[in-house]
């Protein structure tokens, strides 16, 4: 069953689950928080609730207290901003509480060997305390498809079933795995130069000190930049909008018409990401592009100034 936003922080046993069965406590993309999270970071997560014959747990009171902890803990997300520092300690203190809980523990790891690249340690470590992981071969790596899972050979024989239930069936699928292969192989090495673009721009949006837009450059640890937007002269759709488009005036001031695609993640945060099509040469592009529109942006404030000030 799936979990609001407004249930986290529930009692686990609150939640309604046949003996042994299974239950979503959450999938919330936290990426976008400036702040410490306080849900927890694998996405989604099952929780197998086991009762006595009474209907309750075996220590109601120590697993209220336990369950709680873990759904409103601050823990580590490998898309987080600010998640990478204390990934060590994060791992002992979620293998504890799921150990003491009985939870199974899965890491959806999207970008895992972005974390892994950045915290300079082996994904292993990162998702030690897990029961099973899965591996994105797509994003950061650049595989045209695919993903990987692992686990128990009872977790894995389950998967199969699941994706055969599910339609996943793909014969001669060795073309897909030719080419996460050879990403495992050739790419890793390479994440940190995705790492080194993404801060690059970010720095650029720094430099600006602009008030309409802003980053915090401390959090930008792997390849994921998040713009925030002020929503007063800029919201993130406007700024997706004007970012994608030319206007007349800029292709002639910067010599070349520039179009860079970013996301708006809310109404106030853009994210982008960088990754092995972008080269180093484009990257120099994109910030010429981005401090062009940030001082558009910016001379947008003190141009209505000057017009209040002619008028009084």
């Amino acid at each position: 069953m799936e979990v609001t936003e407004e249930q986290i922080g529930r009692n686990v046993e609150e939640t309604e689950a046949e003996d042994g069965g299974e239950i979503t406590l959450a999938t919330i993309n936290t990426n976008y928080l400036k702040g410490p999270i306080t849900v927890t970071s694998f996405k989604p997560q099952s929780a197998v609730i086991s009762k006595t014959e009474e209907g309750k747990g075996e220590d109601e009171g120590e697993e209220e207290e336990a369950g709680g902890e873990l759904i409103e803990k601050k823990c580590f997300n490998d898309e987080y901003e600010e998640g990478l520092e204390n990934q060590d300690q994060d791992n002992d203190d979620d293998d504890h509480k799921k150990s003491k809980l009985g939870l199974s523990l899965h890491c959806d790891g999207a970008r895992l060997m972005n974390a892994a690249v950045a915290l300079g340690t082996s994904p292993a470590r990162l998702v030690q305390a897990c029961d099973s992981a899965t591996l994105c071969l797509n994003k950061g790596l650049g595989a045209p498809m695919g993903s990987v899972i692992a686990g128990t050979r009872d977790f894995i024989t389950r998967a199969q079933k699941m994706r055969k239930i599910m339609g996943g069936g793909l014969h001669q699928a060795g073309m897909m795995a030719a080419a996460g292969l050879w990403a495992l192989d050739h790419r890793v090495p390479k994440l940190s130069a995705d790492h080194t673009n993404a801060r690059a721009i970010a720095q650029c949006v720094q430099e600006e000190h602009s008030s309409a837009i802003t980053v915090d450059l401390k959090s930008v640890q792997t390849n994921i930049v998040l713009l925030h937007c002020d929503n007063i002269r800029v919201d993130a759709k406007k700024l997706c909008q004007r970012l994608s488009s030319v206007t007349d005036r800029e292709a002639h001031e910067l010599g070349e018409q520039v179009v860079v695609m970013m996301m708006p993640l809310t109404d106030t945060c853009v994210r982008f990401m960088t990754h092995c099509d972008v080269r180093k040469d484009e990257v120099k592009t994109v910030i010429k592009k981005l401090r062009y529109v940030i001082q558009e942006y910016d001379n947008m404030i003190t141009e209505e100034v000057k017009t209040i000030t002619d008028m009084k």
